[in-house]
């Protein structure tokens, strides 16, 4: 070897571990820091570490990308192989995770990073092989590296064992590794992604056991806790792909990253959060001030999001959030008379308990996210049955007569091809405020009978993220008949348009109303082309989009 460690000075020891040493530098010839990563002398005779060691140094050389570690040098200083690379300054991931003051959205931005970055491994074929937490390093700048790629494999162009042993992290092999398969993929990265993701999540391993065997054997055969009872905040969107990365038969597991990263970015975007960077660099930094402005974002994210889900009926989902909020605000006195009036509606209304029975769900009854059956016990399904028998009983008991009371208003909603004199009244400021809706109604001025005013008027759609009082919601719901309803996902996410006007961001949380009649929905995204397309819709129907941005 032609290299040596005379280029370096000032070695200090920084980390130990089984078959290396890793050492803080200085390289003289470009004034740098940088870390040694030096192989233990007593495994300078093996063949099969050497060939491991080397194949880091190589795997990680090939990728250029800002959340994989660079390589700078690798060779031999008096018969011992060491590697030379980018220094960081900060933790890893493992250490992160075990701080008593972690918090698990920090970790979720951590692990986005990671994941970007081994979706360009991926892209270029590399498989690292033993994603864990102790292979990432987090910078005190907040920027993210995946390093460790001693395992990595690109094709079959590497043989690391001569008896095909299995290789990795055993609380995160995926069934494949623990099997001792020959015939691996980059899904085994994905399937240590879900589990990565999971421990961040919930502060446990998905599989556990008393030994190393047994570990394997439940990797292989036992099912984990689902992920959302133990983070029943979690949105839907990202479980499901959680749930997708943890499948143990690799058929029906996701096959590439893409999908993982979309739901992380639209919960970071819907969260308010538009620079994971700065925000980790915010949790890394050793003064109070950081850590306050992480927290203050999570409450108020949290605390927003219970109330909308309360607003809409969705009461667990609305509980479940307003818990996380008073996590990191005990004290907020509203958070806590909220939570408490959610808890009284579910004590004296059965129908509250319904979504926590699978119920309602965009899935179908007593399915999860992913449409499969649950597993509940029947009982459930009997107590549901009984509460709607006796709902429909009590419908037509107290149903009032058909006899039209004054004062009350007739609407209709109008397509968009209708509305253009409805809209030319709008103040021209607040034009691009108003969803694609405008109602025309004949009123019966206090109950007259003969004298009926018409009028046409535009009226605001309750959108995502935005409050009302349910009575008010309600009144104005009432008005509108042959209201269709819009759901829109994309990957990525992007702007959402309809009818020229900006409604939020995909994907949309709850079904957007709109009129029935033909609108212009449009997406648009910095580096995609622009989406446009005229949507159809029919009164009281659903209609989802699943739409594909190109770059």
């Amino acid at each position: 070897m032609a290299f040596s460690l005379q280029d370096y000075k000032d070695l200090v020891k920084v980390g130990q571990g089984g078959m290396a040493t890793v050492y803080q530098a200085v390289q003289k010839s470009l004034n740098r820091n940088v870390a040694i990563k030096k192989m233990a002398t007593n495994f300078a005779d093996n063949e099969i570490l050497i060939k491991r060691f080397e194949n880091e140094a190589k795997s990680a050389a090939s990728l250029e990308h800002n959340n994989i570690i660079k390589i700078y040098d690798f060779g031999m200083d008096e018969g011992v192989f060491y590697i030379s690379m980018e220094f960081i300054d900060g933790c890893d991931l493992d250490l992160l995770i075990k701080d008593r003051k972690f918090i698990r959205e920090i970790g979720l931005m951590v692990a986005l990073q990671a994941i970007k970055g081994l979706e360009f491994a991926h892209s270029r074929g590399v498989i690292h092989r033993d994603i864990k937490p102790g292979n990432i390093l987090i910078s005190k700048s907040g920027l993210v590296k995946v390093l460790d790629f001693g395992l990595a494999s690109a094709g079959e162009s590497v043989n690391l064992t001569s008896t095909d042993a299995v290789l990795g992290t055993p609380l995160f092999m995926s069934p494949e590794q623990a099997r001792g398969e020959k015939d691996k993929d980059a899904r085994i990265d994905i399937f240590s992604v879900g589990v990565l993701l999971y421990r961040i999540l919930s502060g446990r391993f998905p599989f556990t056991g008393n030994n190393v065997p047994a570990v394997l054997y439940n990797i292989v055969h036992t099912a984990p806790q689902d992920i959302q009872e133990l983070a029943p905040a979690l949105p839907d969107e990202l479980a499901v792909q959680i749930r997708l990365c943890m499948e143990k038969d690799k058929e029906k597991r996701l096959t590439g990253l893409r999908p993982l990263i979309d739901a992380l970015e639209n919960y970071f975007f819907e969260m308010g959060v538009r620079d994971t960077t700065r925000e980790i660099a915010r949790f890394m930094e050793t003064n109070r001030e950081g850590l306050e402005q992480i927290v203050q974002l999570l409450s108020k994210y949290h605390k927003t999001k219970g109330h909308s889900l309360a607003d809409s009926g969705e009461t667990e989902k609305a509980k479940a959030h307003l818990r996380e909020a008073l996590k990191y605000d005990s004290g907020d006195k509203e958070t806590v008379n909220a939570l408490s009036n959610l808890d009284k509606i579910a004590a004296t209304n059965p129908l509250s308990r319904l979504s926590a029975l699978g119920f309602g769900s965009s899935s179908g009854p007593g399915k999860d996210p992913q449409g499969r059956f649950s597993r509940r016990p029947i009982v459930n399904v009997l107590m549901v049955a009984i509460v709607i028998t006796a709902g429909v009983v009590a419908f037509f008991i107290a149903r009032p007569s058909a006899v039209k009371a004054p004062g009350v208003v007739k609407a209709k909603i109008l397509p968009m091809d209708q509305r253009k004199d409805s809209l030319s009244r709008v103040n021209e400021r607040k034009a691009d405020s108003l969803p694609a809706t405008a109602v025309s109604a004949e009123t019966d001025v206090a109950g007259t009978g003969g004298n009926k005013t018409s009028v046409k008027k535009p009226v605001r759609t309750v959108l995502k993220g935005e409050t009302r009082h349910p009575k008010d919601r309600a009144a104005t719901f009432s008005r509108f008949q042959g209201t269709g309803f819009l759901h829109v996902f994309s990957s990525p996410w992007a702007e959402l348009y309809i009818d020229d006007a900006r409604i939020g961001h995909t994907p949309t949380a709850t079904p957007l109303p709109l009129a029935a009649g033909t609108h212009k929905l449009a997406l648009k995204r910095e580096g995609f082309r622009n989406y446009q397309k005229m949507i159809r819709i029919s009164g009281s129907d659903t209609v989802r989009l699943k739409i594909t941005l190109k770059p």
